[in-house]
């Protein structure tokens, strides 16, 4: 009997695929009945493999715009499953081939790769669908389509893997040969653009200058209770200012100028996708992206959640029916059990439920299966995952926020108070973030019941000196976020809300930029090594370091997708692209190279430059016997590159928040240099 092939893009796919379609036999490498025949691909089996690309690295060899074979992923479990399609794509009674990979690019790529290294002549039909529900597995089959319907899909795949493979080979091997060290440069679509934002970040951090501001508060006396509030005018500077607006309302009356008392409803959120449950667990519990995943992927191996490599918020349509199910499940944790059980109705509260906003993937949340074997961080993700689904089911959380104002000689005043009426969704455990709490000012005082037009009189004045902050160095959590929503800030308009990297790719693509060397992590701060610097100084394709580059080829590769740009064109303008930077990094010279040690000021002690190391600012001749350094950290502060050439050039820093004391606390100091030129602590008189 002739039988149909289905290759499914990972095993637990295939398993899904195979609770749908019936009773199967269980072998090695795939499912089998009577009908059909169900094997998987385990992510990219079969890759592309330059032709003739020589193993030395050569400038005048470049650029390398070479053509392509098919290769067989370097990977033993990989190879294996290779071989097992192959020879399940060449059994006589197999009569059609099903492709049931993701829907999506990857995924058509992932397929036609496999059929094409396998040779396979077999009739070729497409599963398209994003969730693998009984039902939705059923209704797909019985909606097969044409595989031809999507080559224009496939070219827009192609046409990315083998741009990205110009760029990256030929990038890399140009800035690495032109600068002429031993360490290898690499240079990326995706990374170095990352790269770039953080190298952006803590520039702004070195050139940043704290300023000195005021901030007055005002107790303030109605005919209905006091209150405090704060001058709303333009920030105060100098001292003479704050002095003068003091001066003019101290003891003053004045008019309510507005009085609002409105309720605010807060929706609860929608369930995660990858990046933004690698986001709250970089925030929550200080786990890397990498680490976010891995836990998530064992928590999928084991059945317990959705596919987590999702670029999803949002549910499909036909897992209404499922929904009382996971619930079930959640009501037998200890922590989460009574809250599945308030829940009366398995029908969201909030519009999570949207098939056009569902590709290849819906959210992650959980799946039926009992979790009653969790421990430690796992069991920590799983109750996280599950707390998003229940919000999904409870009613929003009901705020009621006050605000008044008001003005006297001229100078405007504010006040506000905000409380929880109902707690809605934010009592489930983890669903009350602390960023979403008013201001601990706020929510110490509650307003009085005024209307525009009352009398306030100003009863105390108090105010207190503050200083501008620099910008925070990304996280990893918000660096997952600028990644995402890199589409918001390309300066080309291209529809859809693609971003740097996938949700797939994003912890991969920070770990790369560690085992590089570009980037390292203090606590939860990223910050740029100098190697990291210095690729940035160095290149000169602007279109390297910022979005801009995916922005123009997603553009044209949804123009592919279309059959409005052919596959010829875009490789084409691809290598026209790919030749320019070469004769870019062409121009870099051993002259007009940033040096990777530039020198920050001369040494105290010998006069020799002192340049940036791993651990310090330090004198260049260390050969030589110096030992002068200033030292990165200090009493458990970072000290930045600016306030190191500020010691060098004026003997001592400006003053620096943040020292650790050795018994608690933390005090502030200047860094200087002493009679002996070694580095110690000042205090103001």
């Amino acid at each position: 009997m002739d039988k149909s092939l289905i290759i499914a893009e990972k095993p637990s796919v295939a398993m899904n695929y195979a609770e749908a379609l019936g009773s199967f036999s269980r072998k090695d490498g795939f499912l089998e009945n009577g009908e059909f025949i169900i094997t998987w691909a385990l992510g990219h089996l079969v890759e592309i493999q330059g032709i003739g690309v020589p193993e030395k690295w050569n400038y005048a060899d470049l650029p390398l715009l070479v053509d392509f074979r098919l290769t067989a992923a370097h990977n033993p479990g990989k190879s294996k499953q290779l071989n097992v399609i192959r020879s399940l794509v060449q059994r006589r009674d197999i009569k059609e081939v099903i492709v049931g990979t993701d829907a999506g690019r990857e995924g058509e790529l992932i397929a036609r790769y496999i059929l094409s290294y396998t040779n396979n002549s077999k009739p070729v039909k497409r599963l398209w669908i994003s969730s693998q529900t009984p039902a939705a597995v059923l209704e797909g089959m019985n909606n097969l389509k044409p595989a031809v319907i999507y080559d224009h899909l496939y070219a827009a795949a192609r046409c990315r893997n083998m741009a990205d493979w110009y760029v990256g080979i030929n990038a890399t091997r140009a800035y690495t040969t032109r600068l002429h060290t031993n360490e290898l440069f690499s240079v990326g679509r995706v990374q170095t653009p990352t790269l770039s934002l953080i190298v952006s970040r803590e520039r702004e951090i070195e050139n940043f200058k704290p300023e000195p501001y005021y901030v007055l508060s005002a107790n303030t006396e109605s005919g209905k209770g006091s209150f405090i509030a704060k001058y709303a005018g333009e920030q105060i500077r100098e001292k003479s200012e704050l002095l003068k607006i003091i001066r003019e309302v101290e003891d003053g009356t004045g008019k309510v100028t507005l009085f609002e008392n409105r309720q605010i409803k807060q929706k609860p959120p929608l369930p995660p996708d990858l990046t933004e449950l690698q986001k709250q667990c970089n925030t929550r519990f200080g786990w890397t992206a990498a680490q976010t995943l891995l836990l998530a992927q064992e928590l999928y191996e084991k059945r317990l959640i959705s596919y987590p490599r999702t670029n999803s918020r949002y549910l499909s349509s036909d897992l209404e029916p499922t929904f009382m199910s996971r619930l079930q499940a959640i009501k037998h944790m200890e922590r989460y059990g009574p809250f599945a059980d308030h829940i009366k109705s398995a029908r969201p509260t909030i519009k999570a439920i949207d098939d056009s906003k569902v590709d290849d993937h819906y959210a992650i949340i959980p799946l039926d299966t009992v979790a009653d074997k969790l421990s430690g961080d796992l069991l920590t993700l799983y109750e996280l995952i599950a707390a998003y689904f229940l919000a999904i089911f409870y009613p929003p959380a009901v705020f009621r926020e006050r605000r008044i104002e008001y003005e006297i000689s001229g100078h405007k005043f504010k006040a506000l108070s905000k409380f929880v009426e109902q707690p809605g969704y934010r009592e489930i455990p983890g669903m009350a973030s602390r960023t979403e709490e008013p201001e601990e000012e706020e929510a110490e005082q509650s307003l009085p019941e005024l209307k525009e037009g009352d009398d306030v009189k100003i009863s105390n004045l108090e105010f207190s000196e503050k200083t501008t902050q620099a910008p925070k160095r990304y996280t990893e959590a918000t660096i997952l976020h600028a990644m995402k929503t890199a589409s918001k800030k390309s300066g080309i308009d291209v529809p859809g809300d693609w971003g740097l990297g996938t949700a797939a790719t994003r912890a991969a693509i920070l770990e790369t930029l560690k085992k590089r060397g570009y980037i390292t992590a203090k606590g939860k701060a990223l910050m740029p090594t100098a190697k990291g610097k210095r690729i940035i100084d160095i290149l000169k394709t602007e279109g390297l370091k910022s979005a801009d580059l995916t922005a123009a080829w997603e553009d044209k590769l949804i123009g592919v997708e279309k059959g409005e740009v052919g596959f010829n064109q875009f490789i084409e303008e691809i290598k026209e692209y790919v030749t320019a930077i070469v004769a870019d990094a062409g121009s870099v010279t051993i002259d007009n190279i940033p040096e990777g040690k530039k020198e920050l000021g001369k040494c105290p002690l010998c006069g020799a430059p002192v340049t940036e190391t791993k651990k310090a600012y330090s004198c260049s001749a260390w050969k030589e016997g110096c030992k002068f350094a200033i030292w990165k950290e200090i009493a458990g502060k970072s000290i930045s590159e600016a306030q190191a050439k500020k010691i060098l050039a004026k003997g001592r820093s400006d003053k620096i928040k943040g020292f650790k004391a050795k018994h608690g606390g933390n005090f502030e100091a200047f860094l200087a240099l002493n009679q002996d030129r070694r580095i110690v602590f000042e205090f103001e008189d």
